[in-house]
Parts: structure tokens; C-alpha cells; sequence
């Protein structure tokens, strides 16, 4: 079957679970060595056997980060406060649209967290490798947690 190739911002888009995803953010956190192989399908799962936890900030589904109602995150903001609580005073937390990281990142930060983002869905080639290089360092340097996490645990 023929493929059309699509090039968003000069990178190479090859499949539609691609396009529809652009940020790539499974592969952006392998290709930073961040994590190992995550096999499609299974991808939180393993992620968690390697240490990642995931949470929303604000707990119902949500297509795209413009859904959210600014009132809405800034309610949210001290529940995720106390749902990451348990997790260490400086662990790492890794925000995946803006408008989320504007709403916590001082509150976090306040509480004793690292604050980070990944880089927009569709920024540049260079821009994503700067900050992904950023990132990756940031959260090897993190100290581990007080209490482990248990596997599979969603906050």
C-alpha cells in the first residue's frame, strides 16, 4: 500500500497513530534513554516497572489541554499537591501542556518539586532535542523517592 510521507516542522510524520500524536511522547522518552523499549499497547504499564507514575491534574477526560477551564486547573492544583505528596519532596514532575505547567509549576515548586515540561507536540527538531536533553538530565540527577510507589499505582 502506498504511504504518503507528511513533514511537520521538518520532521517526518510516517504513520497516523503519529500524526494524530504528534508529540511523540513515547519516543521522545526513549530516544533521551529515559526509558527502555515500551512496547506499543503496554507502554504505561512498562513504563511504570521502570519507575514512571502518571496523574492528571484535572480528573476527567479531556481531548485537548483547551477543554480545561482556568478555573477548573487552578481547583485541581492542590488535590495533585497532596496526590504526589507521598512520592518524595523532589521528585521530579513533568508537565505535558502549558497551560497546566503555568497552573502548578509555582505551587509545586512551593511544595517542594522540580517542575518540568516537555517540549511542545510540533516545536522544531532542535528545540525539542535541547529541551528533551534538558529534561533527561534533570530527572537523572533526581534523588530517589522516600516511599517507593507501588508498580501500577496511578496518583
Amino acid at each position: 500500500m502506498p504511504t504518503e510521507v507528511i513533514y511537520i516542522h521538518g520532521q517526518k510524520v510516517e504513520t497516523l497513530r503519529e500524526l494524530l500524536r504528534p508529540s511523540g511522547f513515547w519516543r521522545r522518552l526513549q530516544d533521551y534513554g529515559l526509558t527502555t523499549e515500551l512496547p506499543r499497547g503496554r507502554e504505561d504499564e512498562v513504563a511504570f516497572e521502570q519507575g514512571y507514575g502518571f496523574t492528571d491534574l484535572v480528573r476527567r477526560p479531556t481531548a485537548r489541554a483547551r477543554d480545561l477551564a482556568p478555573e477548573e486547573v487552578s481547583a485541581s492544583v492542590e488535590d495533585l499537591i497532596m496526590r504526589i505528596g507521598p512520592t518524595g519532596e523532589s521528585v521530579p514532575v513533568v508537565c505535558t501542556f502549558a497551560i497546566v505547567f503555568q497552573a502548578v509549576h509555582a505551587h509545586l515548586e512551593k511544595a517542594g518539586h522540580r517542575v518540568l515540561r516537555m517540549p511542545p507536540p510540533y516545536a522544531r527538531r532542535e528545540i525539542v532535542a535541547a529541551e528533551m536533553t534538558r529534561l533527561a538530565a534533570a530527572i537523572r540527577s533526581a534523588p530517589e523517592p522516600r516511599e517507593p510507589i507501588p508498580t501500577g499505582s496511578i496518583l
